[in-house]
């Protein structure tokens, strides 16, 4: 639906595997591997509340300074720790703001992490 795009974080949807476990519903820093280089970036699990509060969980990620097209590439997400929990936000301006803290912490703690 490219809403991400639309307000400035633009995400890859994540198809998950059968046999794979998600973590809990939340915003993560992630390091991820995909186009045969590894992106850092954050990943968000969960139902969206504040764009469609009837979503299905899903996974997606928004990888930093990333501009390649990754549609149907096999990626790898690994995860460097949680950011917050699911939060529905009062207004799309608030979700950015939230993202955009969200950025900054993702690369504070990426930049301490020993990930492939």
């Amino acid at each position: 639906r490219q809403i991400g795009r639309s307000i400035g974080f633009p995400t890859a949807n994540i198809g998950i595997a059968p046999h794979k476990l998600l973590p809990m519903d939340g915003a993560y820093a992630v390091r991820v591997r995909a186009v045969g280089r590894h992106w850092d970036g954050m990943l968000n699990v969960g139902c969206n509340p504040t764009l469609n509060a009837a979503a299905p969980r899903s996974a997606e990620v928004h990888l930093f300074d990333f501009q390649e097209d990754i549609y149907g590439q096999e990626v790898r997400v690994h995860l460097a720790g949680r950011l917050r929990g699911e939060q529905r936000f009062a207004s799309i301006q608030a979700l950015q703001a939230a993202l955009t803290l969200d950025m900054q912490r993702a690369k504070a703690a990426l930049a301490l992490c020993a990930l492939p």
